[in-house]
Order: C-alpha cells, then structure tokens, then sequence
C-alpha cells in the first residue's frame, strides 16, 4: 500500500545518497526513466500528494521534467538533517 515502509530521508541515508550523488546528474536518469514509463506517473503522485513545505514540486511529464524532479527533490531532502 502507498505510504507504508520508511521515510524518504531514513531511504537517502540508508542508500548512502550524499556518497553517491556527487556521480551522477539528472540527464543519466533518463534513459532508466524512458525504460519505466510507471516512474512517471509514481513522482507525479509523490509530487502530487506531499504534505510538507519542503521540497519541489513536478514541472511537466517528460522524462527530462521527472528526472530535474528526481535529483533536485532527493538533494533538498539529503540536505535535511
């Protein structure tokens, strides 16, 4: 069920995010993105239903418009401590 499972800062840390981003850019998400249309429409129901001042919000439906999402989203909650 949407919703359940950990928080997006406890998955950042867990994943070691602030070690791995300095390595890639929003643009290397795109091809993953184009290959998994679903992803799309999963940020856009993220972006759709945060209930926080934090963060981004979804400018668009293309794969560059999700993937400039994806990393600036990830980056401000990385940034949280």
């Amino acid at each position: 069920m949407r919703g359940e499972g950990i928080s997006l800062r406890d998955a950042l840390e867990q994943t070691h995010y602030r070690d791995h981003r300095p390595y890639f850019c929003a643009a290397e998400l795109i091809p993953l993105i184009e290959a998994d249309p679903d992803l799309i429409t999963q940020w856009a129901m993220y972006s759709e239903d945060k209930r926080t001042s934090g963060g981004f919000a979804l400018d668009g439906m293309s794969p560059q418009a999700v993937a400039d999402y994806v990393v600036r989203e990830l980056d401000f909650w990385a940034s949280q401590e």
